[in-house]
């Protein structure tokens, strides 16, 4: 299927039935760098949704999020997990929450806005984004420091120490990802330069937002994928930092920053990316009493027979006779 294609069809929502979920407020589990997680993170923060974040390095989250959506490869990042719904990718996040809101709200646009929202999209998320980490890693990796100043951001302690014994094959897998092998981070950095003249000429009629005179999912897209190489400070994320990298890749990052897409994408995150939100506190994990309690709430529902199987095989010292006790079910509510 080809972008334009896709386009017309619209946003899709890729989900994984099969998951178990105890927690009140939702998790959202997602790679620490990058715009691909800072879209899902954008879209929750509109909606002001609490959550709880699990994020990892780069590579070292890849077996959780396969597992959790039930999918192989790199595609599948972030999950977010509800009570209700297991959803993958930054555009399932996205078209998920659009079904809730009037459609003056939805993200993804109407009938006649949502093929272009959609094309600029699925542009900015595939080919920009391709091109944006192939730049930035092809320039990081020639310094181990820097490498690792990046990735060990917002780590734990054994993540860290993970990063640090295998960064050879973190790169190696990262190469592999980003198709950038022996290529020099020019070629990379003209395609992006192609992608934010597209923009600048979208741009050039004064609008404030792609398409549209609203926040549309193009927006977002483009300013969360190219936040690595435009540094807003008000990125969600793990980001690179100006002190942390070489002259060269801080002064082309000046220059995009320059530009009309540039200022754009920056005006986005200032006026548009909500922050410092005050959505109350984060629930508390169940205690092993409590979840021992709603266990047996739920096999006291489905009868009599399942609360002693339950009972025995949990707490197996405890001998009860089964017809020595009256059991009364209309006192039992479902």
């Amino acid at each position: 299927m080809n972008q334009e294609t896709a386009a017309i069809l619209g946003p899709s929502i890729r989900s994984n039935t099969n998951f178990t979920y105890t927690r009140v407020d939702p998790t959202l589990v997602c790679t620490s760098t990058g715009g691909i997680s800072e879209m899902a993170r954008w879209v929750l923060d509109i909606h002001e949704i609490l959550r709880i974040e699990e994020s990892y390095p780069p590579t070292l989250g890849t077996r959780k999020l396969q597992k959790l959506s039930g999918t192989d490869g790199t595609e599948n990042n972030p999950v977010l997990i509800q009570t209700d719904s297991l959803l993958y990718t930054a555009e399932s996040v996205m078209a998920y929450y659009d079904q809730q809101v009037p459609a003056d709200r939805r993200l993804f646009g109407n009938e006649n806005t949502q093929p272009k929202i959609t094309e600029w999209f699925r542009l900015f998320q595939n080919e920009l984004n391709m091109n944006v980490w192939g730049y930035v890693y092809s320039e990081l990796f020639r310094s181990r420091a820097e490498t690792l100043k990046l990735l060990k951001q917002d780590a734990d302690f054994w993540e860290r120490v993970r990063l640090s014994l295998a960064l050879g094959s973190v790169k190696r897998a990262l190469s592999k990802q980003f198709d950038i092998n022996d290529r020099p981070p020019a070629t990379f950095l003209v395609e992006i330069q192609k992608i934010f003249t597209r923009v600048d000429n979208e741009l050039s009629d004064g609008r404030k937002y792609l398409v549209g005179d609203k926040l549309s999912a193009a927006d977002i897209a483009f300013a969360a994928i190219a936040a690595p190489i435009i540094l807003p400070e008000e990125f969600g994320g793990a980001n690179l930092s100006f002190k942390d990298i070489s002259e060269e890749l801080r002064q082309e990052i000046f220059d995009l920053r320059a530009t009309a897409a540039g200022q754009y994408a920056m005006r986005l995150y200032i006026e548009d990316r909500p922050i410092n939100l005050k959505l109350g506190e984060i629930t508390p994990m169940p205690t092993a009493i409590q979840k021992l309690m709603d266990r047996i709430k739920i096999v006291l529902a489905g009868g009599q027979p399942g609360l002693f199987y339950f009972l025995q095989k949990r707490l197996p010292v405890i001998k009860i006779e089964l017809n020595s006790i009256s059991f009364d079910t209309k006192r039992i509510t479902h």
